[in-house]
């Protein structure tokens, strides 16, 4: 049954939830993954198109108290005269009971892009396209490791998408990490010796992400106002 758009509020502490299951942020902790993946499945059971907005703690303090008291927080003064009967939960958390963790990975596990390359490489003689064999004759097979080869005759490692993140992590904000833009971290990586497709670009939008860099970088934090435009008596005054 299709019930046309439906609008959620949900309320409390919840905006990093909330821009998670609207696409704003990416879910990468793994203590999140489970309740983002049981989210976006009861989001799944409506036919409706479905709106979810944050409302802060202060627009619904009942909400909030509730909560409070069932996290065992004390409360001082009780803001409101209701008696609250809080029952506890005979189910298991979804952490606890593992819910479909390993379901998320399955759905957001992509073809490695250098599957075909390096099965041109082993096989020469099996089909494959014009375009994976003219990429072939730029990498090379060493300790079942595929390596680009460079113009100046170096051999750099090619990374896969889950490698790339990690190193990219690294490189921006790990012990040495100095959080640079994307440019540098680019120039830098090639010259540990990794490579895969779309370096730069990887290395752009992961600095663009990086929540410290928006806190603390040099970002235009001022609200845009309108222009005032000044009338000058005569021409280049």
């Amino acid at each position: 049954m299709d019930l046309g758009a439906v609008e959620v509020e949900v309320f409390g502490d919840s905006e990093l939830v909330i821009n998670q299951l609207n696409g704003e942020f990416k879910c990468r902790h793994i203590t999140m993954a489970g309740y983002y993946l049981a989210a976006m499945q009861l989001l799944s059971y409506w036919d409706a198109e479905i709106s979810v907005n944050h409302v802060p703690r202060g627009s619904n303090l009942t909400a909030n108290e509730m909560v409070q008291l069932a996290s065992d927080v004390p409360i001082q003064k009780r803001k409101y005269g209701v008696d609250v009967e809080i029952q506890r939960r005979n189910l298991p958390s979804i952490l606890e009971r593992g819910f479909s963790l390993d379901v998320m990975f399955l759905e957001t596990e992509i073809e490695d892009w250098r599957s075909p390359i390096i099965h041109h490489l082993k096989d020469p003689f099996s089909p494959t396209s014009k375009k994976n064999r003219l990429q072939a004759t730029k990498y090379v097979l060493w300790a079942k490791n595929l390596l680009r080869k460079t113009p100046d005759g170096l051999l750099l490692k090619c990374l896969g998408q889950v490698e790339s993140m990690r190193v990219m992590a690294e490189v921006h904000e790990g012990v040495c990490g100095s959080h640079q833009a994307g440019i540098k971290m680019k120039w830098l990586l090639r010259r540990y010796g990794y490579f895969w497709h779309n370096m730069e670009k990887d290395c752009k939008s992961y600095a663009r992400g990086c929540e410290k860099c928006q806190r603390h970088g040099p970002l235009q934090h001022v609200p845009s106002v309108p222009l005032n435009p000044v009338v000058k008596l005569w021409p280049f005054r």
